[in-house]
């Protein structure tokens, strides 16, 4: 084809990274959960499927709405076309803080200043692998995990996930994550981060406070930053 002012258009393209993005799955299980979406579970279809792995609160959104709604209401900003603190703004980060010390951080002093505000638990994941580590290097996760974290650090800052399976599930366990990390040391690839969620995704366990403070304190001495995804902080149920 050539264009009125004769000259041939250019082949536009993804670059290579973008080509590899587009044709790597976003979930190692994206497959399977398209197929159960394709056929959910209902009275009619009591053969469908119901998938679990959707982390959306349609049963108590009926009690968020009205409270949305308010708050948009009463949200904005002023001086809207100015460019706002790029932490977030600081009404927010307050009434996060409020939150933390209210909930799962009750005796903790918690300092909006030292709180970033970004949209979704990726794009946090995606910043903090980028400036933490070094391309090729390796973060720990206890396994099993959340297999899209695998996306989240390899998609950009291209960094090898290194599962870590412990003696239990339910356990944060120090000698497996130093045998891990001396592995990955001798294959050219150090740990630089370690990853924790908490409470844990997929097996909803809460790690004990020796555990945390023993896994920080042998970070701390390799000199790897921990990163703890708590998004199920307040999802904690206590048996009756």
């Amino acid at each position: 084809m050539i264009l009125e002012n004769g000259l041939h258009p250019v082949n536009w393209a993804l670059s290579s990274r973008g080509l590899a993005l587009n044709n790597a799955p976003m979930l190692s299980y994206l497959e399977h959960f398209l197929t159960a979406r394709a056929r959910m579970w209902s009275e009619d279809d009591p053969a469908g499927y119901s998938p679990f792995v959707l982390a959306e609160n349609r049963l108590s959104f009926h009690l968020l709405a009205p409270k949305l709604q308010e708050c948009a209401q009463r949200s904005l900003l002023k001086n809207p076309e100015r460019y706002s603190d790029w932490r977030g703004l600081l009404s927010l980060r307050t009434n996060v803080a409020q939150l933390f010390q209210r909930t799962f951080m009750q005796g903790a002093e918690v300092d909006p200043s030292s709180i970033c505000v970004s949209a979704g638990c990726g794009a946090v994941l995606d910043a903090l692998f980028f400036c933490l580590a070094a391309q090729g290097d390796s973060v720990l996760l206890p396994a099993p995990y959340y297999p899209a974290f695998d996306n989240d650090m390899k998609a950009k800052a291209q960094l090898v996930p290194t599962p870590v399976p412990m003696p239990s599930i339910t356990s944060l366990h120090v000698p497996a994550l130093e045998a891990a990390r001396q592995k990955a040391e001798s294959q050219g690839r150090p740990a630089s981060v370690l990853l924790l969620t908490n409470p844990g995704n997929p097996q909803g366990t809460v790690y004990t406070e020796q555990e945390l403070l023993d896994t920080l304190a042998w970070a701390f001495v390799h000199g790897i930053h921990v990163i703890s995804d708590e998004v199920y902080a307040l999802s904690v149920y206590h048996p009756l």
